[in-house]
């Protein structure tokens, strides 16, 4: 856990005197100072079923001052879609969320409240990088970025970054 969070643990040792462990984590602006209207970078909505993923991105993007929507499935996220507000730049969905068939419905909610939407997809590596060439133009992006799993929280940001600057 300290690791994931950039962290680290020193260690000190004495015979017959014990052990200190002091865990050292990056330090943060507060909550209410980060996440202010004036910080706000981007707004992401992290579509992701394995709650394990979808937290510890979203923990990590928060940190990075992003504004994070979140949902577990696409049904919640059709209804973060109804009532967004702001608009949503990029969604970080998994593969198999995205290619079901209510999955395109989730794009298309987002992206009526901002065209030029981005899509990072996050996968075992077995996916290509862009999403197939034969999808509507006017449904989908042609190319959205792909993110293999494992990943660490520095990767996750940097491709947000990235793909956010594109």
């Amino acid at each position: 856990i300290v690791k994931q969070h950039n962290g680290w643990v020193d260690v000190s040792s004495t015979p017959k005197q014990g052990s200190t462990f002091k865990i050292y984590l990056p330090t943060t602006k507060p909550a209410a100072l980060r996440n202010s209207e004036d910080d706000v970078q981007a707004t992401i909505l992290v579509l992701e079923s394995d709650p394990d993923i979808r937290e510890t991105a979203s923990s990590a993007l928060r940190q990075e001052g992003f504004r994070v929507l979140e949902a577990n499935s696409n049904m919640e996220a059709l209804e973060l879609s109804i009532r967004q507000s702001p608009k949503t730049d990029l969604i970080i969905t998994n593969p198999d969320l995205f290619e079901s068939s209510n999955g395109h419905d989730v794009i298309e909610g987002f992206r009526s409240g901002n065209p030029n939407l981005k899509i990072i997809l996050i996968n075992d590596g077995d996916h290509h990088s862009s999403i197939p060439s034969d999808r509507p133009k006017h449904r989908l992006p042609v190319h959205a970025r792909s993110l293999a799993k494992p990943f660490d929280t520095d990767k996750l940001c940097t491709a947000v970054h990235a793909t956010l600057q594109t």
